[in-house]
């Protein structure tokens, strides 16, 4: 191989190095409260997840689970995949907030959440574990 070529190549690998690190391999940015702690979701175990409901505008999917597989509910009774369900649950278990409202903020606000573009939320995704229901609403870019 000609010394110019190998000089490109290792340019173009450094490059591309560069690049992986710098914009894929970035670390995740916690998001903190005013105390300094680590603010995240506080969703169930996926194991003790019974029944999934996704709303958005006027439709509504609703999939429980019987035994080890799921089913569609509403707005049909039907089998469900249960492989794209549980998919679901494992990706909503690794969200991190990108942003964190605290209390006192949110009561300052006049217009409330939709100043912050959660309401109302576009969708909302809402688990049901052993009777609790844990809630979680996707909001629009805030205005």
């Amino acid at each position: 191989m000609k010394t110019r070529q190998t000089w490109i190549l290792l340019g173009v690998a450094l490059a591309l190095g560069a690049y992986i690190r710098l914009v894929e391999l970035r670390p995740s940015r916690s998001v903190r409260d005013k105390a300094g702690d680590v603010v995240r979701f506080n969703l169930p175990e996926l194991a003790s997840i019974g029944g999934v409901e996704v709303q958005w505008s006027n439709q509504v999917i609703r999939v429980e689970r019987d035994r080890n597989e799921w089913a569609v509910r509403h707005p049909v009774a039907a089998r469900a995949r249960s492989a794209a369900i549980d998919a679901l649950l494992a990706s909503l278990r690794k969200l991190q907030p990108s942003l964190y409202i605290s209390p006192a903020e949110l009561a300052r606000e006049p217009s409330g959440l939709s100043a912050f573009g959660l309401q109302p939320p576009i969708k909302s995704i809402t688990l049901d574990s052993q009777g609790r229901k844990v809630t979680l609403n996707v909001g629009r870019k805030a205005p």
